[in-house]
């Protein structure tokens, strides 16, 4: 592991050096968020005891060493192929039509008024459990996330509509509106019980303001990256305080390492069990995957006392074992996957025009953190189904206050060109009418 350890940290300085200065680019929060999620946690375990026995842990090292030099050949196929602009293109002087503004305004409207509706129509508050019955948390929690029939509807636009909005006003020096979004964002996740939102809110406006201001503030990153810490820490001895004897050292040092072994082993540790399940329970299904996704079957497997229906957070590497079982095959098939996240993060970045534009790369960067614990076939299609919905409802609505407001009565699209417009409108229909049916089903 010493030489693990030495390589990990020869690519972390050499891709610092090369890139991270400048920016903490999409792709580059894929690879470090790969080597605090997966990589640490895989070190740590090579000097754990308990671990050190496992008959599993060999195929646990060399998957993550797989995955890991995977990953770095993507980068460098992007990096002597695609020519990153100077983070200083970025023009934030280029304001937006006023259709265009008003569009936006109008959305946040709506997503104000689906905050509302979500805040009224919840069955329990678990956050005000947290502080009033600590060992009735986890069951509230779940009656108001998972098991509420509409949370998935409410769900889309807590964490993808809502930050995309306050994102853009965020690139929109002057709008006060991006303050007012961002506590909403917040107070509705706190109400919600889940914790790990609350940091992603925190990641994107540190990531937002240092595009924003053109340069990467890793001193500011620090700091809410403590916060963050204090702010897990502090959830977790309120969620466990019927478990502890009042605040003491010995407590926070408890919640600590619940909360250390959360971050490290939150990924590697189903990535195991994925080894361990496939194919000694469950052969490799390869193209034709089971009625239960695996990431149910691995959880029922690794929680088998449990009464509640999870599911195992791994990277699709987890899932590419499961499918196919052949490492090789497995790794080339992680490298193409890798080289699209590098891909995208390159073309898109070099693209961007406008307040929108940067909206859409700093949450594609939230995608690349996500990434590191889910598989791929979950979040890249769900992200570009939002995204062209988001512009698809922007384009549609300028349209219609274009067609009110005009004389002529015509509807003018303001997009790039009119197919990408048509295609938009076309998915965020699909999206809404899918969405609406859900809702009216449930």
């Amino acid at each position: 592991m010493i030489i693990d350890i030495i390589v990990v940290l020869f690519f972390s300085i050499l891709l610092f050096k090369l890139e991270a200065k400048k920016f903490l680019f999409a792709g580059l929060i894929y690879f470090y968020l790969y080597i605090i999620y997966i990589y640490t946690g895989t070190i740590m375990m090579y000097y754990d005891e308990f671990y050190q026995k496992d008959i599993y842990f060999e195929k646990l090292q060399t998957i993550v060493r797989g995955g890991f030099f995977s990953i770095i050949l993507a980068y460098f196929t992007t990096y002597f192929t695609v020519k990153r602009k100077d983070i200083k293109h970025i023009n934030l002087e280029v304001n937006l039509n006023e259709s265009k503004k008003y569009a936006f305004s109008i959305v946040a409207g709506f997503i104000v008024l689906i905050s509302t509706l979500y805040l009224i129509m919840i069955p329990n508050y678990p956050l005000f459990t947290m502080f009033t019955n600590p060992s009735q948390f986890d069951v509230i929690r779940e009656s108001a996330t998972t098991t509420f029939v509409n949370f998935g509807f409410y769900d889309n636009f807590f964490n993808f509509f809502l930050p995309m909005v306050w994102l853009i006003f965020l690139f929109q020096y002057k709008n006060k509106l991006f303050l007012f979004l961002f506590v909403l964002n917040i107070f509705i996740s706190l109400n919600t019980g889940l914790k790990s939102p609350i940091v992603y809110f925190l990641f994107l406006l540190v990531l937002g303001m240092s595009l924003r201001n053109k340069q990467i503030n890793y001193l500011k990153i620090s700091f809410y990256f403590i916060i963050s810490l204090t702010f897990l820490m502090a959830l977790v001895v309120f969620q466990n305080w019927h478990l502890l004897n009042g605040l003491s050292l010995d407590s926070l040092e408890l919640a600590w390492q619940g909360l250390q072994r959360r971050i490290f082993y939150g990924g590697v540790l189903p990535l195991k069990q994925y080894l361990e399940f496939f194919p000694q329970f469950m052969n490799h299904y390869y193209l034709s995957p089971p009625e239960i996704v695996p990431s149910k079957l691995v959880y029922a497997y690794a929680y088998p006392d449990t009464k509640i229906v999870g599911t195992a957070n791994t990277i699709s590497l987890g899932n590419l074992y499961a499918a196919f079982g052949n490492f090789s095959l497995v790794f080339i098939l992680f490298y193409f996957i890798s080289l699209f996240i590098f891909l995208f993060d390159r073309i898109w970045f070099n693209q961007m025009k406008n307040s929108f534009d940067y909206s859409v790369y700093i949450m594609f960067c939230l995608i690349s953190v996500k990434l590191v614990m889910t598989d791929w076939y979950t979040l890249m299609p769900t992200f570009i189904i939002f995204t062209f919905s988001f512009f698809g409802a922007i384009y549609l609505i300028e349209s219609f206050l274009h067609y009110f407001a005009s004389s002529k009565k015509s509807f003018v699209f303001y997009a790039p060109n009119k197919i990408f417009a048509i295609f938009s409108i076309l998915m965020f229909l699909y999206f809404f009418q899918g969405q609406i049916k859900g809702l009216i089903l449930n």
